[in-house]
Order: C-alpha cells, then structure tokens, then sequence
C-alpha cells in the first residue's frame, strides 16, 4: 500500500489556528504548516470485490435479481438485460438536482431484492433514468430493461428507453 503526503497549504493552517488569528491572541497572524497522510485503497478489498464474481454459459432471457447481477457482474458487462426487485432509493428530479447546488447528479434509483431493512446492502444495484423520470418512488415493485456496467468493485445499469 503506498502512502504519500499532501501539504495542503495555507488553507488549512488558517482553519487550524482557528481563534488565534484574532488580535492578541498568542500566535495571530501565523501561518504554520499542515500535512495529512493519504492512504490508497486496495482494490482487492474495495467494493464489491469481496463478492463472487461467476461466469455465465448464456445471458438470461428472464429478469434477474440484484443479487444474481452482483454476482455475474463481470459476465454482464456491457450486455442489455432485465432486472426486477423493489426500489428502495429514488434520487430524482430536485434531490437529483438542488437548486443552488452548482451541479446536478444523474437522476437514479436503488434496486434490492427485498425491503428488509437487514439486508446485505452491497446488493443494491444503482439504476440510472433519463433527466425527467419521475415515476418510481421508494417500496415500489419494478422490472426494467438496461446495460450493465461492471467492473471488480462496482456495477449499475444504465436504463434503456
């Protein structure tokens, strides 16, 4: 695992004296330096990385379940599949885009198999929808149609319209 050192500069060390730059404070008016240790994460143990990843003999016909995509994540990359299970986020419409926020994120929901608030949350799979999709909400029942997206640590569908 390699480490490195960032000097974050002068931003930081304002923040970390904090008080001390009021007039008369001991030490106002000083700048000291700031590092922190930055860590990279081992991709061996990131993410989904830690589930099976199995190879198909033939890409179903029939909608699969969120657990059967995690764990066929890299035998359906790229393929156009269908996925049923129960929305359990939506993240659309404002939340996808806060006014004043400076930026939108892609409108999306989360898939799971169930709405067991025990459940392995590592088989929720991302789903993402068009810019003007509004009708999922949270608890709903669905079937879709999309492309999968897969690598060793993550997987989404991209909604097909």
């Amino acid at each position: 695992m390699r480490k490195g050192v960032i000097f974050l500069g002068s931003v930081l060390s304002l923040l970390s004296l904090g008080p001390s730059l009021v007039q008369g404070w001991p030490g106002a008016g000083q700048i000291l330096p700031a590092s922190a240790t930055a860590t990279a994460e081992n991709p061996d143990q990131a993410g989904l990385a830690l589930f099976e990843d199995l190879p198909l003999s033939a890409i179903p016909s029939s909608p699969v379940t969120p657990r059967f995509l995690v764990h066929h994540r890299s035998a359906l990359n790229g393929k156009k599949i269908k996925i049923s299970g129960f929305v359990v986020e939506a993240i659309l419409g404002e939340k996808a885009c806060p006014s004043g926020a400076g930026g939108c994120g892609q409108p999306r929901i989360f898939i799971a198999e169930n709405l067991s608030g025990n459940r392995e949350m590592g088989y929720n799979v991302m789903v993402l929808v068009a810019e003007n999709e509004a009708g999922y909400s949270v608890g709903q029942a669905v079937e879709l149609e999309g492309t999968v997206h897969a690598s060793k640590v993550a997987v989404y569908i991209e909604k097909k319209y």
